[in-house]
């Protein structure tokens, strides 16, 4: 069941059905069963926000227009199904329900959230191939320190490999101004947070930005690197929570790695990031499907 020439990726697939290398064998169900299984991950990761859409995929069309991959609005995360996926084109309009099954005549009433589906929009716009996926979430231990001061411990400190993953990957927007009112204003908002993310240039020197009084986004080129970037991320941040809250909150008894070290530690990273990210992230979706095969029944 597919409805559009799609191209997934330039480089090759973007979704977890097909490994780093593949070039097409991924569908627009793949894609959806992904965005499904991100969602039940990222539950059962503690990163649960309510029934709120956080994520989006984008793939382009063969005339080159961007279609997105989206949970309908009111699903609970621990219960996503590909039935609760729609895909819809820059105007917001659904062209395609997973729920509607093989019927491509069944018309779509899903209802989204409008307007953090326009900011993301415009970062995908905005970031290209770079930002194929957008996840934004309120997981506890990172959306923590995006309230604390910067000299408090609201920046990633280079003191775990895990940290260093984000050495010079990672911007902080300092801008809260309150929820935004409208998908114009959504859309603005997105192009905001991408002028952060490309420092006002065209592509995205960084993976991750920490939104000051808000939360968390990572950006990322596929499915697998933006999911594992988005848990060690995670990690990153719980690691120096910890050990502030045992150090009593002193930041000097924090042992930071020297700068030239946190950067090769990055590199190194950057290395194997893809490949194990595949395999991290595609594991815990077999593992998802073998237990509850529903997950990716369009029937």
């Amino acid at each position: 069941m597919e409805i559009l020439p799609v191209k997934l990726c330039a480089q090759g697939s973007i979704s977890l059905a097909g490994p780093p290398a593949s070039t097409g064998e991924a569908t627009l169900t793949d894609l959806a069963v992904d965005l499904a299984c991100m969602y039940r991950l990222c539950d059962e990761w503690g990163y649960n926000e309510g029934d709120s859409s956080n994520f989006t995929i984008a793939v382009k069309t063969d005339d080159g227009s961007m279609l997105f991959f989206l949970i309908k609005h009111g699903v609970q995360w621990q219960d996503v199904t590909v039935r609760d996926i729609i895909l819809v084109n820059a105007a917001g309009d659904v062209v395609h329900d997973w729920g509607c099954g093989s019927n491509e005549a069944c018309p779509s009433s899903a209802h989204f959230d409008v307007i953090g589906f326009h900011i993301r929009r415009a970062i995908h716009e905005r970031l290209g191939a770079n930002g194929s996926v957008v996840l934004h979430t309120h997981m506890p231990t990172a959306t923590t320190m995006s309230v604390m001061r910067t000299e408090n411990g609201g920046l990633v400190f280079p003191i775990h490999q895990a940290s260093c993953r984000f050495h010079d990957n990672v911007v902080y927007d300092e801008k809260f101004s309150g929820l935004a009112c409208g998908p114009e204003e959504g859309y603005a908002e997105g192009n905001r947070v991408a002028d952060v993310l490309t420092g006002g240039g065209a592509t995205s020197r960084v993976r991750a930005v920490f939104l000051r009084n808000h939360g968390p986004m990572i950006v990322g080129r596929n499915v697998w690197e933006a999911l594992d970037d988005l848990y060690y991320l995670h990690r990153a941040c719980l690691f120096q929570a910890e050990a502030l809250k045992t150090a009593g909150g002193d930041m000097s008894r924090l042992a930071p790695l020297k700068d030239d070290i946190a950067l090769a530690t990055s590199r190194q990273s950057d290395h194997v990031r893809s490949l194990k990210g595949w395999k991290h992230i595609s594991s815990h979706r077999t593992r998802l499907l073998k237990a509850i095969p529903s997950i990716a029944d369009v029937c």
